[in-house]
């Protein structure tokens, strides 16, 4: 047999129709594979964004860390200002005052 002989069999085969209830197994079939693939994307889709804010938060936090931006340490601030003071060579007086009110 020749290549022409083989694909002129195979193309007047008649074609053979589904057996009953195909179409309703294939439906089935195809929305049980969305439904299963349906939530890992979702999944996929939230878990990308909260990683990327998270990663965001992080390195807030860590430039906040290194540049001082949320330094409330008071008595370091006094302690700075108080050198400032005794650095000065003018005429200063310093004063200070208790609970009691005494200067």
């Amino acid at each position: 047999m020749t290549a022409d002989h083989k694909l002129n069999q195979i193309i007047e085969k008649e074609p053979l129709m589904p057996e009953p209830g195909y179409p309703q197994r294939v439906s089935q079939a195809a929305a049980s594979r969305i439904h299963d693939q349906g939530q890992p994307v979702c999944r996929r889709r939230m878990v990308m964004p909260i990683a990327a804010v998270a990663a965001a938060l992080l390195i807030l936090a860590a430039a906040a860390s290194w540049t001082g931006l949320f330094k409330s340490d008071i008595a370091n601030a006094m302690e700075k200002a108080v050198a400032q003071l005794s650095n000065y060579h003018g005429m200063l007086q310093m004063r200070s005052q208790n609970e009691a009110g005494e200067v």
